[in-house]
């Protein structure tokens, strides 16, 4: 099968997932703290640290099987895992500086692009 296929696949199967337990665990703690996005972020970075150690340590059986799992599963699931193991490579290189940029950025980056789209919307009407 093509990998963009598989990554298509299992980015469904990623953002159902993502989608189950982020209601599930919501559920269970009923608060209007947004608990189930963060346990599924925790989550999926723990599991893309995971994978790519595997991969890197066994070998994926090919390069399309850590494509759909990483990018395919782990996407859908959240892309906050990539942003994880991407700065975890930065650290892993003693690169302290860059991690700590890339984790101070994204988050203080990323917040702002969503506020600035939730006003726009509003202003826009």
């Amino acid at each position: 099968m093509k990998a963009p296929l598989l990554v298509a696949g299992l980015g469904a199967a990623g953002s159902v997932c993502r989608y189950g337990v982020s209601v599930a665990i919501q559920r269970m703690f009923n608060t209007k703290m947004p608990i189930g996005t963060f346990v599924v972020n925790v989550v999926g970075s723990l599991l893309i640290g995971a994978a790519m150690s595997y991969f890197a340590q066994r070998g994926a059986l090919d390069s399309r099987a850590r494509i759909a799992v990483t990018v395919g599963f782990l996407g859908g699931f959240t892309t906050y895992s990539s942003f994880s193991f991407e700065t975890w490579v930065l650290f892993e290189e003693k690169l302290y500086a860059r991690a700590a940029v890339n984790v101070l950025a994204t988050v203080v980056s990323c917040f702002a692009a969503c506020a600035l789209g939730v006003l726009a919307v509003r202003k826009l009407g």
